[in-house]
């Protein structure tokens, strides 16, 4: 899930450089008239206004985009198991466990004649086995555990989870300006209607699609609460674009003249 929302980048290594666009990425999906590019325009300058800084405004509405959702959906990228690929898997450790079992008094006689010819299993947690009963048991416990791995696959759901989250970044940036940062520790993961009401008609502009003020907030409530881990890195990762879209703090000039104010009253005094 991390993978496909862009969340296991090395947008955290401080030594990654950041790129944010400076105009409006262009929707590949949709052709911006010029209602669409104002009303973009006003919420842009509406946010900035309560603390979002563009760029990164800029880059959350690039998250609606076609291109940004193929990426998430997985389209292009190689197509995920699917659960049939999972049964077979399945299938195989279930045949194997049973094949083993069939000619385990086989297995282990030739086991316990090539113990020198023949190692045991070596790795992390298994190095003291000592016998080729033991080696067995961990052999069985480990397909067990493979067959309950590819049983709990549910394909769908991953699918489900990365449709249209292209609007929870600009979601969650806004409330962090916004909400999180006014609030501190006690925020609530709703956003203000001025502020939902600027992300709803940038969403609507952009993306084509409408959302009522409260849905859009109960989305991101939704997720917040539904989905911590996921949550959390995307505040993250928009708290290090935030960081990086800020200019660098430079030291004011210094004054020759008060310099030598400051050397000539040290001198009289």
């Amino acid at each position: 899930m991390h993978q496909r929302l862009g969340l296991d980048d090395d947008w955290n290594d401080p030594e990654f450089p950041i790129s944010l666009p400076a105009t409006l990425p262009p929707n590949e999906g949709r052709e911006l008239n010029s209602d669409d590019l104002r009303d973009i325009k006003i919420g842009v300058k509406r946010l900035v206004a309560a603390g979002c800084e563009k760029r990164v405004l800029y880059w959350c509405i690039g998250q609606l985009g076609d291109a940004a959702e193929r990426l998430r959906q997985g389209k292009d990228r190689p197509p995920m198991g699917t659960r049939e690929d999972m049964e077979g898997i399945v299938n195989a450790a279930r045949s194997l466990s049973k094949a083993v079992r069939n000619h385990r008094d086989e297995l282990l006689l030739v086991a316990n004649a090539s113990q020198d010819a023949i190692e045991l299993p070596s790795g992390f947690l298994i190095d003291s086995l000592e016998l080729p009963e033991e080696a067995m048991l961990v052999l069985f416990s480990s397909l067990m555990w493979l067959r309950k791995l590819a049983s709990a696959w549910q394909s769908p759901n991953a699918t489900a989870l990365m449709k249209s989250k292209g609007g929870l970044f600009l979601l969650v940036y806004v409330w962090w300006h916004t909400t999180a940062h006014t609030r501190g520790g006690s925020a609530p993961y709703r956003l203000a209607t001025e502020h939902a009401r600027e992300v709803t008609d940038i969403i609507d502009a952009y993306q084509g699609v409408s959302y009522h003020i409260r849905d859009l907030s109960d989305k991101l409530h939704d997720f917040a609460t539904k989905e911590p881990v996921l949550f959390r890195r995307i505040v993250a990762l928009l708290t290090r674009l935030d960081e990086a879209a800020k200019p660098p703090v430079s030291l004011p000039p210094k004054n020759p003249d008060s310099l030598r104010i400051r050397r000539y009253s040290r001198h009289i005094l």
